[in-house]
C-alpha cells in the first residue's frame, strides 16, 4: 500500500554582492542575450530494505518567464517538464532508479527599461485590486507590525503625499543605513526585517525584508523578487550570481522593480534576470515531493549559472549628467563645490543615486553619495563639498580630478586646482552656494538669465579700488521686471525685455588682503541669478633679514663669509629689489623676489677697520605700482691681532672712508 507523500522545501541562499563602480563596465546596451542554466538532484535513501516507491515530483519555482524588462526566446528541461504558473514540475512514474536529476536551459533577453510613472500618484492609497492584497501584510520574514518598523515607516512618511517620492525615501532609508555584511549569509534562513532594523546589517535579501516591511507598514503593496544579476564583486570575480530585489504596487501602471543594494530605485537594467517572486525571501525555491514508504531523499542545492552570450544596440539614455566645479582654482585649505546636474530625458519619473570620488588628498563633507528623484523632464543638481585635506607645499600647485557617477554606472567628471593664492571657501560659504542654487531652481526664468560679472583689475594693493562691471541677458520668451542687481548694499534696478542684455557697475574697497570673491545678485518676482568677480588683494610687499651669520673676531689676512637670507613675509612680491652691504660700498640687483633666498658673501679681513666692524645689510625695494620700501639689518665683526704694519695699512686706507662720511653728514 502507498504511505503517505513526504515533500522537502529547498530555500536558495542568495549569494548577493554589491556592485563595485568600475571604470569601465562591461555592459550598457539596449539588451543583453544570456544563457541560463539550472541543475540539481536528488538521492532517494531506503531507511528500511522493504522500500517502494510510485511517483517523485519536484517543483522547481526558480524559473525563467516573460516580463516588461526580459524575454525567454527557448527554454528546454531535462527530463521534460510541465510548466504551469511560473513553475517546472519534473514528475518521475514508478521510478526503477535511486538518484534524480534534473536542469533547466533558457536563454533570455533582458533590457533596461523603464515602467515610465507620468503623473504623481497620491499617498495614502486608495482602494487596492484584490490581487495585489496578500502583499500587504506581514510575512515569515517581512515583520511588518513590528512596531519599530511602523513607527520608522511613519517618520519617513510624515509629509510626502506622493508615492513614488515615499518609495524611493524608504529604498534610500534602507541603503544608507543598513551596512551591506557578508557575515549573514552563514545564516541557514534570511534574516526577519525586524533583526535587520535592530542589528542595521544585512545582505540584498535582509535589506530587501526591511524596504518591503516598511512598504507594507505603510499600506503600499510590495514583493520579494528572486533572481540574478551581475557584479565584479563576486570571490572569483566578475559574473552573475543569486540576488534579490524587490517590486513595489503602483495604482495603474503595475509592479515597479526596486533593488535597495544596487541603488536602482523604480527601474533594474540588463544585468537582471527575474526568476521568482513571492512574499518573501523565505519562500523555497525548489520542493520535493514523493509517494512510496519507508524511504527519504538527500537532495542538492541548486547549480545556477548565466553567461551573457550576446549585447545588441546602443545604451538608452534615461538621463544626461554634468558635473562642474564652482571654481576650477583655489586656495589652500579651501573648499570647493561639485555640482552634478541631471536632467531627466524620460516622459516619467526617474530616480538614481549619485556618488562622487576624488583622490586620496580629498575630503568630501558629508555623504559620498546621494538619491535625486526627477519628474517628467525635470532638472535638478546633486552638490558635494570637496577639500585637498593633505598637507600642501607653499610654491606649488596641484591638481585634483573627481568623478561623479550614478548607480547606473553613468559618470562625468573634471578637475580644479590648488594654489597658495587662491580664493579660500569655507564650508559655510558652500552651503550658502548651494542654498542659492536650490533658490535659482525655484524660479524657473531664472535658467534663462546669464550674469557675468568681472573686475576691471584682477590684482590690486589693499590701498586701491577698482570698479566691477556686470553684464545680465534675458534670453528667455518673456520681459523681465523688475530686476534688482546688487552688490553688498548699492543696486541698480534694471528692465529687461527678451533678448535684451543691460550692465551694471560697482566700486570695491577691499578691507584685507587676500583673494576675494565679490558677489552680485539679481533678483526678481520671476529670476534668481548670482554672479561672482574674483579680486586678489596683495599687501604691501614686505621682506626680513634673516639668519645673518659671520665670525666674530677675524684676523687681516683672513678670508670669511657673510651669510644670510632674504625672507618674503608677505602675500605680494617685492620687486626692483637693491641689496646693499654699505661698509663696503657693495651692492646687488634683483628683479623680484617671490621665496626666500639665501645668500653667502666672501670677504676679507684685510677690508675691515680695525675692532669692531657693524656690517649693515640695507635692502630697498618696490611693489608693482613703484611706491619704495626699505628694511636693513647688520652684524657686528671684529678685526683682531693686527700688526703695527697692517694698522698703519688699514689708516691710510681709511682715510677716504672717514672723509667720505664727513662729506655725507654736510651734505
Amino acid at each position: 500500500m502507498a504511505m503517505p507523500g513526504r515533500s522537502i522545501l529547498c530555500i536558495i541562499v542568495l549569494l548577493c554582492l554589491p556592485l563595485v563602480y568600475a571604470s569601465e563596465f562591461p555592459f550598457r546596451y539596449d539588451a543583453v542575450g544570456s544563457q541560463l542554466s539550472i541543475s540539481s538532484s536528488a538521492i532517494l535513501k531506503p531507511s528500511q530494505a522493504d522500500f517502494s516507491i510510485s511517483q517523485f515530483l519536484v517543483n522547481l519555482s526558480f524559473f525563467p518567464y516573460n516580463t516588461f524588462q526580459q524575454r525567454v526566446i527557448k527554454l528546454e528541461t531535462r527530463p521534460e517538464a510541465i510548466t504551469r504558473d511560473n513553475v517546472a514540475s519534473f514528475v518521475w512514474e514508478k521510478p526503477k532508479q535511486v538518484e534524480f536529476p534534473f536542469s533547466l536551459s533558457a536563454s533570455v533577453e533582458t533590457s533596461p527599461s523603464v515602467l515610465l510613472i507620468k503623473e504623481k500618484i497620491p499617498f495614502p492609497l486608495g482602494t487596492l485590486p484584490d490581487e495585489v492584497k496578500p502583499f500587504l501584510f506581514p510575512s515569515e520574514t517581512v515583520d511588518s507590525d513590528y512596531a519599530p518598523i511602523q513607527d520608522l515607516a511613519a517618520s519617513l512618511a510624515g509629509g510626502e503625499d506622493d508615492l513614488f517620492r515615499l518609495v524611493v525615501k524608504l529604498a534610500s532609508w534602507s541603503k544608507e543605513n543598513i551596512v551591506y555584511d557578508l557575515s549573514t549569509l552563514t545564516e541557514s534562513v534570511s534574516q526577519k526585517a525586524s533583526w535587520v532594523l535592530e542589528n542595521k546589517r544585512g545582505v540584498c535579501d535582509e535589506l530587501t525584508n526591511l524596504f518591503i516591511a516598511l512598504n507594507r507598514a505603510l499600506g503600499i503593496p510590495a514583493k520579494f523578487v528572486s533572481g540574478v544579476a551581475y557584479t565584479d564583486a563576486l570571490p572569483t570575480g566578475e559574473g552573475f550570481g543569486a540576488h534579490g530585489w524587490a517590486e513595489v504596487y503602483f495604482p495603474g501602471y503595475g509592479w515597479v522593480p526596486f533593488d535597495v543594494t544596487f541603488g536602482q530605485f523604480g527601474h533594474i537594467d540588463e544585468l537582471h534576470v527575474k526568476l521568482k517572486e513571492a512574499l518573501d525571501a523565505d519562500d523555497p525555491s525548489t520542493r520535493y515531493q514523493w509517494l512510496g514508504r519507508n524511504i527519504d531523499a538527500d537532495t542538492s542545492p541548486l547549480d545556477i549559472k548565466n553567461q551573457v552570450i550576446s549585447r545588441k544596440g546602443n545604451p538608452k539614455r534615461f538621463y544626461s549628467i554634468e558635473a562642474v566645479p564652482e571654481k576650477t582654482a583655489l586656495g589652500f585649505g579651501s573648499y570647493n563645490l561639485i555640482s552634478v546636474n541631471v536632467k531627466n530625458l524620460l516622459d516619467g519619473y526617474f530616480a538614481t543615486e549619485i556618488g562622487i570620488v576624488s583622490s586620496p588628498e580629498i575630503s568630501i563633507a558629508g555623504s559620498q553619495r546621494q538619491v535625486l528623484v526627477l519628474e517628467p523632464r525635470e532638472e535638478k543638481a546633486a552638490y558635494f563639498a570637496l577639500k585637498a585635506a593633505g598637507e600642501l607645499s607653499s610654491g606649488y600647485l596641484y591638481t585634483f580630478p573627481f568623478l561623479a557617477f550614478t548607480s547606473e554606472n553613468v559618470s562625468s567628471g573634471g578637475e580644479f586646482q590648488v594654489r597658495e593664492d587662491g580664493v579660500v571657501m569655507s564650508l559655510s560659504d558652500v552651503e550658502s552656494l548651494i542654498q542659492e542654487r536650490q533658490e535659482e531652481l525655484k524660479k524657473p526664468a531664472s535658467k534663462n538669465v546669464f550674469l557675468y560679472c568681472f573686475p576691471l583689475s584682477k590684482e590690486i594693493y589693499l590701498y586701491e579700488n577698482t570698479s566691477i562691471s556686470c553684464s545680465i541677458t534675458n534670453s528667455g520668451e518673456s520681459d523681465l521686471a523688475p530686476i534688482r542687481v546688487c552688490y553688498g548694499q548699492e543696486c541698480s534696478e534694471l528692465r529687461l525685455t527678451k533678448g535684451e542684455h543691460a550692465n551694471a557697475s560697482f566700486l570695491f574697497f577691499p578691507s584685507k588682503a587676500g583673494a576675494h570673491q565679490l558677489a552680485v545678485k539679481a533678483t526678481g518676482p520671476e529670476i534668481k541669478k548670482t554672479g561672482y568677480a574674483e579680486v586678489l588683494v596683495l599687501d604691501n610687499p614686505d621682506v626680513s633679514i634673516g639668519e645673518i651669520s659671520a665670525p666674530e673676531r677675524v684676523g687681516y689676512d683672513d678670508v670669511f663669509s657673510l651669510a644670510f637670507s632674504l625672507d618674503k613675509i608677505s602675500m605680494s612680491d617685492p620687486v626692483s629689489l637693491e641689496l646693499r652691504l654699505d661698509a663696503l660700498g657693495q651692492a646687488w640687483e634683483i628683479d623680484r623676489l617671490s621665496q626666500t633666498r639665501k645668500f653667502s658673501i666672501a670677504l676679507k679681513g684685510s677690508d675691515l677697520e680695525a675692532g669692531k666692524n657693524a656690517l649693515k645689510i640695507t635692502l630697498e625695494f618696490e611693489d608693482q605700482n613703484g611706491r619704495t620700501f626699505h628694511t636693513e639689518d647688520e652684524i657686528i665683526v671684529h678685526l683682531v691681532n693686527l700688526s703695527l704694519k697692517q694698522k698703519i695699512v688699514l689708516f691710510f686706507r681709511g682715510i677716504p672712508r672717514k672723509i667720505g662720511k664727513l662729506v655725507s653728514k654736510f651734505f
